[in-house]
């Protein structure tokens, strides 16, 4: 009777074990889904900004030529970033706030290829 006590207290220590190890890896995996994503997100920024930087100036110039003064090209520039800036303003927790909720959530929660066992 006392090695069956024993015998459940080794069973329960290396299930609690087990459990722990499983639960690192686990956070390990949502750690490193959430760090590709965020290293994602900052490369495409990138890579955005460049080309909004190099349209941009394009524009200001288009406008400048359309205008006859490079002051009013890249001012028309100025006020479209101004009105983006505030429909942003406006928009932003439909645009950002909900949707990055959402993605980090699916991020730590769901598993790769949908087949989670609890």
């Amino acid at each position: 009777m006392i090695e069956d006590f024993s015998n459940l207290k080794d069973d329960i220590q290396e299930y609690l074990e087990v459990k722990l190890d499983q639960f690192r890896l686990q956070l390990a995996e949502a750690i490193s889904r959430i760090i590709s994503s965020l290293l994602i997100a900052v490369i495409a920024g990138c890579i955005v900004f460049l080309l909004l930087l190099s349209l941009s100036v394009a524009s200001g110039y288009f406008f400048a030529d359309l205008l006859g003064s490079p002051a009013l090209g890249f001012l028309c520039v100025a006020a479209f970033y101004a009105i983006l800036l505030a429909l942003f303003l406006v928009f932003r927790r439909h645009i950002v706030e909900r949707p990055v909720i959402q993605l980090v959530i699916r991020l730590i929660f769901n598993k790769a290829g949908g087949d989670e066992t609890k």
